[in-house]
């Protein structure tokens, strides 16, 4: 059984298990320029408009703010240099394989005008060193936010703070320019911003990454999507704040229930990890739609990780060791707290199921606590740790070996025991449909074989 201790939780965050999301956004050549805004390629487009901003925001170049120059260059390059060097997990290979990976890119990298040039020839070198949980980030990536604002969560830190309206592009499958998740709850889920989308533009210029948003606190965006052979606008406010707040938020969002076949459903989706983010999930749990429903589809695709195994705790905890706590209000209202949920489970993975999400998988698999199905994990399963570079840059580096059972999952992965795959084309889930299907069984075969011990 494992024991609640998220005091250590923040140091495997910290230290060992954050995931690197591998989610930097796009890199797109068609950004270094200006561009007008968009016209529709057909007549069939739509606009719309969600949330009245307060303010309105004044377009500019977010090319701009990416500047840089080859002393600059040269400065972040001979920073990442050392700093690879001296912590990479690996001696052997960051004395054999990066100086070399460096030096094919050195030219490339000194010559860069903006920070995506600068972070394309970087990451190419550091690409060589063939380990996960390794990025050069800058501000114009959305990881760079989250992982400071996952590792500052208990202080302010300047550079946790960003504009982000709550969808992820590229990575996984998914073209750079290509939505890939949506946050429950957040503006762009709210304006109705779907997965598999294709962002054109930004307040009429061409969509680069975090810069795009740069100044657009309370104010209007606009974002032009296409989307099955059509063009569509969406206006919608978007605030500024701590990214890991918004993936806790959603986490809170995420819960619903699905009535099927006479059944309850719950869904919950644990966006990361991080001790706000686990005790969130846990919370729902003892509240409804989750609290009374018939068994609970556990939803650990994309996002990010830096989950413990302490996350689990509900699962596994056995009722008889945690009894109900109730208590009787002045009113005479009782409210009951339950610790536990041992109802049937079915939990979802896919190739964005990474680091700590996949020792969560790992785990459910492994004492058949849930039905995982989906797609096989990233595989991403070392120790990172965030190092500054300078205002605008920072290496995420991988810096320990890890392994779960004596089972080393870094370029494995954790395989479904159902294997289905989401068109990536398309914003119907399917995964999302078997799980309720595969739940169903599971929730039926547990009441008969509950039946069948009572007759016997």
């Amino acid at each position: 059984m494992l024991a609640p201790n998220y005091q250590i939780l923040n140091l495997t965050a910290a230290f060992c298990l954050a995931s690197f999301a591998c989610f930097v956004m796009p890199q797109l050549s068609a950004a270094k320029e200006k561009s007008a805004p968009l016209k529709p390629a057909d007549t069939k487009s739509s606009t719309v408009q969600i949330t009245p901003a307060r303010l309105e925001v004044k377009p500019e170049d977010p090319m701009s703010a990416l500047a840089c120059d080859a002393a600059f260059n040269k400065a972040v390059m001979a920073k990442v240099n050392a700093t690879v060097l001296e912590s990479f997990y690996s001696k052997e290979i960051s004395k054999k394989v990066w100086p070399d990976a460096l030096e094919k890119q050195k030219e490339r990298i000194l010559a860069a005008k903006n920070l995506i040039e600068l972070s394309e020839g970087l990451n190419a070198a550091i690409d060589e060193l063939k380990t996960s949980h390794c990025k050069f980030l800058t501000i114009n990536d959305d990881t760079f936010y989250f992982l400071h604002s996952l590792f500052h969560v208990h202080r302010q830190e300047p550079k946790a703070i960003s504009v982000f309206p709550g969808f992820i592009t590229g990575s996984a499958g998914f073209d750079p320019d290509t939505v890939r998740f949506v946050l429950d709850g957040s503006p762009a889920a709210k304006a109705g911003i779907l997965v598999a989308d294709k962002i054109l533009s930004v307040n009429g210029f061409p969509f680069v990454g975090q810069a795009n948003y740069f100044g657009a606190d309370r104010a209007r965006i606009s974002i032009r999507v296409s989307r099955g052979g059509k063009q569509h606008e969406f206006q919608f406010a978007v605030g500024k704040g701590k990214m890991y707040d918004m993936y806790v938020e959603a986490v809170e969002k995420s819960a619903r229930r699905f009535e099927k076949d006479g059944l309850q459903l719950g869904y919950i989706r644990l966006w990361c990890g991080g001790q706000r983010a686990q005790e969130e999930m846990e919370a729902q749990l003892d509240e409804e739609p989750l609290k009374s429903c018939d068994g609970l589809i556990l939803d650990l695709r994309d996002g990010y990780g830096a989950c413990s195994l302490d996350a689990l705790d509900p699962f596994y905890r056995q009722p008889a060791a945690y009894p109900d706590f109730e208590m009787t209000l002045r009113n005479g209202k009782k409210i009951v707290n339950r610790s536990y949920f041992d109802k049937p489970m079915v939990a979802i993975i896919n190739g964005g199921s990474r680091s700590g999400k996949e020792m969560l998988a790992f785990s459910l698999k492994k004492t058949n606590r849930a039905r995982v199905i989906g797609e096989t994990t990233a595989g991403y399963f070392v120790a990172g740790k965030l190092f500054p570079i300078n205002e605008k840059c920072a290496l995420y580096l991988a810096i320990e070996d890890c392994s779960l059972a004596g089972v080393r999952l870094e370029g494995t992965g954790v395989e479904p025991e159902l294997k289905i795959e989401n068109d990536k084309a398309s914003s119907h889930d399917k995964q999302l449909e078997i799980a309720k299907e595969e739940l169903i069984k599971r929730i039926r075969q547990t009441r008969e074989k509950g039946v069948t011990k009572t007759s016997s």
